[in-house]
């Protein structure tokens, strides 16, 4: 009897695999293929909308709030405290 080789099992315990709702290679890539068989660069025409004189304020605010996030990169928040004294003149003065 010749030995038959047994394929290891990928999906074992505390290795459940792709998490569901999770978009696989083959998804991405035709969202990439469709962008560009129509051209398309959704970065580019966020920042021709912004640029448009005739947009609004707040469109142009929520464009580059957009290109934004995919130019630099976030920063991390900063924990401190702060000390708030309220003065007999009515002044608040603040210490970090």
């Amino acid at each position: 009897m010749a030995e038959e080789k047994k394929k290891p099992h990928l999906f074992q315990k505390g290795n459940p695999g792709r998490p569901k709702g999770a978009k696989g290679k083959k998804k991405l890539l035709t969202v990439e293929e469709i962008l560009l068989k129509h051209d398309v660069n959704p970065i580019e025409e966020l920042i021709n909308i912004a640029r448009d004189k005739e947009a609004d304020l707040p469109l142009k605010k929520d464009c580059w709030k957009e290109v934004s996030k995919y130019t630099f990169s976030q920063k991390k928040a900063v924990e401190g405290s702060i000390e708030v004294d309220l003065q007999p003149s009515g002044f608040i003065v603040a210490r970090a």
